[in-house]
């Protein structure tokens, strides 16, 4: 288990039938849903890295809905890392709090579904985001 700074990873069950599957991403209390913050849905091609920043006041939850990726994180302040695989085959949430480092990479055979919260919506006159590379 990654212990960085309040990285956590939430299993999610699959509910599913002869009409297709439900699974609940965003959930109490595993999401503090702020009004203020956004829900957003981005791809990435096989082998695109997406991310390479931090945030020093808002908080991400990452969930992939079709492919594999691998998060990567890092502390800035201590040099702590980890890397996250995840599969869309089997749903997690990752919850990524401020000042952690985050990268993620298609690591699998076709186009990279993420859907993501983040607890502040974009404000490009303030967009709280800071480069990293990993």
């Amino acid at each position: 288990m990654i212990d960085l700074n309040g990285v956590t990873v939430t299993p999610l069950e699959i509910h599913a039938d002869h009409r297709g599957l439900l699974v609940e991403v965003f959930r109490a209390p595993w999401v503090s849903l702020a009004l203020e913050g956004q829900v957003y849905l981005t791809t990435a091609v096989v082998g695109a890295v997406k991310g390479n920043h931090f945030h020093r006041r808002k908080t991400e939850w990452f969930c992939v809905l079709q492919g594999a990726a691998e998060i990567r994180l890092s502390d800035p302040s201590t040099g702590a890392s980890g890397r996250i695989p995840l599969d869309g085959r089997r749903p997690e949430v990752v919850r990524i709090p401020p000042m952690v480092a985050h990268a993620v990479r298609n690591t699998g055979t076709e186009t990279l579904m993420l859907l993501a919260y983040i607890s502040e919506a974009f404000d490009p006159r303030d967009p709280d985001t800071y480069p990293w590379e990993p």
